[in-house]
C-alpha cells in the first residue's frame, strides 16, 4: 500500500484550519503520516491543532521562515513513499487519496499525481470548477500553471532527487518544484471527479499579491531555462514561455500599481520573445494612455 506524508503549513488560519485537518483525517485511507507546521499563529489555530493532536503524527507551533520552509520542516519528518502539502484554507475531497495511491502503485515511473479541484468563493458561496492541464513541461511553460497545488503529490524519491522547495520563493514555489519534477518524472493527470477545493477569499496570497507573484514566475522560468535542466520538449517553447511571463507581468503592473515605465518595458521584453505581441500593442498603448492621463 502507497503511504502518504502530508503538510499543513498554517499561519493565522484558524477559521478555515479545522475544515481542512478533518478533509485529510477522514479520507479513510489507513496510511497516512499527517504533519500540522504552525508558524507560531496569534488566532485560534493551536487550540484547533491541539483538539487533533492524537491523529497527529508531529505538530509545532512556533516562527517560521514562511511557507515554504514550514512545508520543508514537515517534508524532511516524511516517511512516506508520497508526499504533498495541503494549505490551511484548502480541503481535500472524499477518496482523493486512494485515487491517488492507485496511479502511483500501477506505475512505478511517475512522479507527480494531480487532478481538478473546486474553486469556492467564500464571499459569494458559490463554486466553479479549476481546471487542470496536461502533465508536460511544454504546456507547464508555455500555457500557465495547470497543475493545481492543492491536488498535486509527488513520489518521495523524485523529490529526493530534484530537492525540496526552494524557501526563497513564497508564492510560486510550487510551479518551480513542478518544473524540476517533470523534467525527470513523468506527470498523470487524474481524470474524473476533482480531487481538492481551494477557497478564494480575502487573504489569498496570490489575490493580495499579484505582481510579486509574477515576477517570482519570471524567476523561475529564467533560472530553469539556464539550470541546464531544459528537456528538448521544454527549449521548444522557450520563447513563448518568456513571452508570456512578460506580458502578464505588463499587464499585472500596469492594472495593479499603475506604473506605466515599468509595464512598458516588460510589453518590450515579451516582444523581443515573441514578436507577434506587436499586434496587441494599441490595446497595450491605450491602457497606458488611460493610467497616464494622457489623451
Amino acid at each position: 500500500m502507497i503511504t502518504f506524508s502530508i503538510v499543513t503549513p498554517s499561519f493565522n488560519q484558524g477559521a478555515y484550519l479545522e475544515a481542512t485537518i478533518q478533509s485529510v483525517l477522514e479520507q479513510a485511507y489507513p496510511a497516512i503520516q499527517y504533519m500540522v507546521v504552525d508558524g507560531g499563529s496569534s488566532d485560534n489555530s493551536a487550540d484547533v491543532i491541539r483538539r487533533y493532536a492524537e491523529r497527529l503524527a508531529y505538530w509545532v507551533s512556533e516562527p517560521d521562515r514562511g511557507q515554504s520552509h514550514a512545508i520543508n520542516k514537515g517534508w524532511r519528518r516524511a516517511t512516506g513513499e508520497v508526499v504533498a502539502w495541503l494549505n490551511s484554507d484548502d480541503m481535500y475531497l472524499p477518496g482523493t487519496l486512494r485515487r491517488v495511491a492507485q496511479i502511483f502503485d500501477r506505475d512505478a515511473a511517475v512522479g507527480l499525481v494531480y487532478g481538478d479541484c473546486i474553486m469556492l468563493d467564500e464571499r459569494s458561496g458559490e463554486s466553479a470548477p479549476c481546471p487542470a492541464g496536461p502533465p508536460t513541461l511544454a504546456s507547464l511553460l508555455r500555457d500557465a500553471n495547470g497543475i493545481p497545488q492543492p491536488s498535486a503529490f509527488v513520489r518521495r524519491s523524485i523529490l529526493d532527487r530534484v530537492g525540496l522547495l526552494d524557501e526563497s520563493l513564497h508564492l510560486a514555489m510550487d510551479y518551480d518544484l513542478w518544473l524540476r519534477v517533470l523534467a525527470v518524472a513523468p506527470g498523470v493527470r487524474v481524470g474524473g471527479e476533482p480531487l481538492a477545493v481551494i477557497r478564494d477569499h480575502p487573504g489569498t496570497k496570490t489575490r493580495r499579491q499579484a505582481t510579486a507573484f509574477l515576477h517570482e514566475f519570471r524567476r523561475v522560468i529564467e533560472r530553469f531555462y539556464r539550470s541546464g535542466h531544459a528537456t528538448p520538449e521544454a527549449n521548444r517553447v522557450r520563447a513563448a514561455a518568456h513571452a508570456r511571463v512578460y506580458y502578464a507581468l505588463a499587464e499585472a503592473t500596469l492594472l495593479s500599481e499603475g506604473d506605466a515605465r515599468t509595464a512598458l518595458g516588460a510589453y518590450l521584453r515579451a516582444v523581443r520573445w515573441d514578436p507577434s505581441l506587436l499586434l496587441r500593442i494599441p490595446r497595450a498603448a491605450r491602457k497606458l494612455r488611460a493610467r497616464s492621463g494622457f489623451r
